[in-house]
């Protein structure tokens, strides 16, 4: 649970499949990268790291989701993750 809210940016800054904002979170004590996306007009936040290799998914700042705008992409290996999902 959540112990506190905070605002990461205005709804408007996130275009549906567009570029993700990125904020830090505390992940098992630790600061971590993370970003929030729009896609299918919900917003989705999930922690900046690959499932299988330990990288962050930008390969520009901002820059999430595959061509087609419907998969968040790993831009070291090509890993998809679904948006809705992760």
């Amino acid at each position: 649970m959540v112990e506190r809210e905070r605002i990461i940016c205005a709804s408007h800054a996130l275009a549906d499949s567009g570029r993700g904002v990125r904020f830090e979170v505390e992940y098992f004590g630790e600061a971590a990268p993370a970003f929030a996306v729009r896609y299918a007009g919900e917003v989705h936040a999930y922690l900046n790291r690959c499932a299988h290799v330990a990288m962050e998914l930008d390969w520009q700042e901002g820059v999430f989701f595959d061509a087609a705008g419907r998969d968040l992409l790993c831009s070291t290996h090509g890993a998809m993750y679904e948006a809705r999902s992760g």
